[in-house]
This record gives structure tokens, C-alpha cells and sequence, in this order.
């Protein structure tokens, strides 16, 4: 019978190398995953799997490293949570010098920091309009100049059908008032102001344009839900009625709205 005062048996010195390179490599395969979840760049790939089996001593509760522990890139230096670095296609409303910044979007670079941003920061039909609005001719060309999926197609159709419907609302209400809007600012959206409906249908035609240029889009149009295609439909014939109204017809830039409904598929 053993001795209640003999020492624990001594591990094997390999059983716990082999235990330790075993936890090494589940965290930097869980930081791994985490990276590609969030979209990273290389550099923040690279950064965040190297670091993957620190822990923070300085980090409040985690010293003894008794349990589980969030890795250290989830830390600032003072040990406060920190996350990954701030998406940079979205820029805070602090640093706009507003509480409630209306456009807090930066255009995409590429197309990784679109679909980051499209993804995580816009949420809604709303969000995805002003970020449709700061995206210049090269910035669509860019974003999409390998592909664009029937997803995001879609996603887009119906965030133009409900901005194009609002900006048309927004200015019915205008007209059904007095005139007198006091402190109403009015925003911009692809370089033009939201309350010249005829400008805005235009940028609409140009943008829809660009997009049928992307690659892969003969595909991607044949993927979009029946929903995105009602959105698309509903869109054109708003597009025609404004176009109509026009008093400037002359200077309505090309393609027709028919040109985009055949190219779009939708009758």
C-alpha cells in the first residue's frame, strides 16, 4: 500500500511535449479559422496566429491560467479587451466628430474590404445604400472586376429599389408640404444630392450599369431570388416613370432602362 506522504508519479517528459505542441497547434487552427471568419488582410492573418498561444499575465482574472483564456490579440497593452483592429472600410463616429454619423463609410479598396464591410457593417437596406452612394464608377469596377456572386447581385438590387423608393417618397412629402423644412439637411449620394430625384435616377442607371459589367455576371444574374428580381422590376418601372418625368431627357446618360432590364433578365 502506498505511502499517503509518497510524491505523484513524474509524467513522462514526451507526454507533455506532445500534450503541449498538441494544444499549440488547436489554438493557432482556432485563430486560423477566426482570421478567415473575420476577413483579414495577410497582415492581420500573420499577426494573429503568431500570437495565438500567448496569454496576457497582466490581463484582469487570467493570471493563475486556470481555465480557458481569450488569446492575446484580444488584449490592448493596459490588459482591457481590445479585438481585432477596426474594419477599415468603416470609419467611427468619433473620429467623424459626430455621435451619429450619417455616412460612416469609407470607399472599398478591393474587394475583400467590400464584402468585409457589405457583411458586417451594413445592416439593412439603408446602410447598404449609403455605401452603395460613395462608390464611384472605379470603385464598382474594381470591387467586381473577377466576380460578383448571385448573393450579393441580389443584395444589391434590393438595396437600390428601397433607396430609390425612399429618396422618390421623401421628395413627394417635400412637395406635399409647405416649403418650409427648417434644418433639413440633405444628403449626398453619388456625388449628387438625394433631392434631385432625376440625378439620383440617373447615378442608379450608371451604378446598375457598371455592376452588368462585372465578371461572372451572366451567372450571377441567373442565382438572384425571386425577391431580388420583384426589387429589380419594381426598380425599372420607378426608373422609366422618373425618366419620363424628366424635363431633361436630352442628357439622360446611356443605357436605357430597357437595355438594363434585358441584361438583368427581368421582363
Amino acid at each position: 500500500m502506498a505511502s499517503k506522504d509518497a510524491p505523484p508519479p513524474k509524467g513522462s517528459k514526451e507526454l507533455e511535449h506532445a500534450a503541449e505542441d498538441d494544444w499549440h497547434r488547436s489554438v493557432r487552427d482556432a485563430a486560423k479559422h477566426r482570421a478567415v471568419a473575420q476577413m483579414e488582410n495577410y497582415d492581420g492573418f500573420k499577426n494573429m496566429v503568431s500570437v495565438a498561444h500567448l496569454r496576457p499575465w497582466h490581463a484582469e482574472n487570467l493570471k493563475d491560467h486556470s481555465g480557458p483564456a481569450p488569446p492575446a490579440f484580444a488584449f490592448a497593452a493596459d490588459g482591457t479587451h481590445a479585438g481585432p483592429s477596426k474594419n477599415p472600410g468603416m470609419t467611427t463616429s468619433s473620429s467623424l466628430g459626430r455621435p451619429d454619423a450619417r455616412d460612416a463609410f469609407a470607399p472599398p479598396e478591393n474587394s475583400m474590404q467590400f464584402d468585409k464591410t457589405w457583411r458586417r457593417r451594413c445592416v439593412g437596406g439603408a446602410a447598404r445604400w449609403r455605401y452603395l452612394g460613395l462608390m464611384r464608377d472605379e470603385d464598382v469596377d474594381k470591387v467586381f472586376a473577377v466576380d460578383i456572386t448571385g448573393a450579393t447581385l441580389g443584395e444589391i438590387a434590393e438595396a437600390l429599389a428601397e433607396g430609390f423608393e425612399r429618396v422618390s417618397n421623401d421628395a413627394a412629402n417635400d412637395d406635399d408640404g409647405d416649403g418650409d423644412v427648417p434644418e433639413k439637411i440633405k444628403s449626398t449620394w453619388r456625388g449628387v444630392s438625394e433631392s434631385d430625384q432625376d440625378a439620383v435616377a440617373s447615378s442608379v442607371v450608371r451604378l446598375l450599369d457598371r455592376v452588368r459589367r462585372a465578371g461572372r455576371f451572366d451567372l450571377a444574374r441567373r442565382l438572384i431570388s425571386g425577391k431580388a428580381k420583384k426589387a429589380l422590376a419594381k426598380l425599372f418601372d420607378a426608373l422609366e416613370t422618373r425618366r419620363a418625368l424628366s424635363s431633361d431627357k436630352e442628357t439622360a446618360p446611356p443605357p436605357s432602362v430597357d437595355a438594363l432590364r434585358e441584361a438583368f433578365g427581368v421582363c
